[in-house]
């Protein structure tokens, strides 16, 4: 977890408040779970935050690749970063393992870490138009934050060089139409 958490401090923006083990032991009373220690020491922490630009690349996922808009923690000032709040608020599908909340995208779909079953530890995407399918991301919380791919440009986005490649033709049609009517 050390090597993701030094690549996303320096991506994460409006981190969450200093929280303790208490704080944690809160939450994870309120679950009757313990929560996976990578998760936990992130909590500790940065306590979440808002991402800048990037991208995820989800595996079998026809619209893949999504981004990760936010990170929840505890306590945050804004209702919709803070993980009480998004647990009470996700109706989330049945499962044979239960699922926390612990991230969005800027559509507002969850990304869940299990906190159970066989799975336990590991990220899933939820597309809220489609409850029938969860996304597989990573096995464990530290490989969700690595596998966070930041960019600065469109083609820097996994999953998108072809995508990139017609844009960049399109604009530079459009830029040659413009040069030529003002000729």
């Amino acid at each position: 977890m050390k090597r993701a958490t030094r690549n996303a401090r320096t991506s994460l923006d409006e981190l969450g408040p200093g929280i303790t083990e208490a704080d944690i032991e809160v939450l994870e009373k309120a679950l009757s779970r313990r929560l996976p220690d990578d998760y936990r020491d992130f909590l500790l922490t940065m306590n979440g935050g808002v991402l800048g630009r990037n991208a995820i690349k989800i595996d079998d996922a026809p619209w893949s690749p999504t981004n990760v808009f936010s990170i929840f923690g505890i306590n945050r000032f804004l209702d919709t970063s803070d993980l009480q709040w998004n647990m009470q608020t996700f109706l989330l599908p049945s499962s044979d393992k239960p699922l926390l909340p612990v991230a969005c995208d800027s559509s507002g779909n969850p990304f869940c870490l299990a906190i159970g079953g066989d799975e336990f530890g590991s990220i899933v995407f939820i597309d809220l138009d489609n409850f029938d399918r969860l996304y597989r991301v990573a096995p464990t919380f530290s490989a969700f934050v690595s596998s966070i791919h930041f960019i600065h440009r469109r083609s820097d986005c996994p999953g998108n060089e072809e995508r990139t490649t017609v844009r960049s033709r399109s604009s530079t049609i459009a830029r040659q139409k413009r040069i030529a009517v003002s000729a």
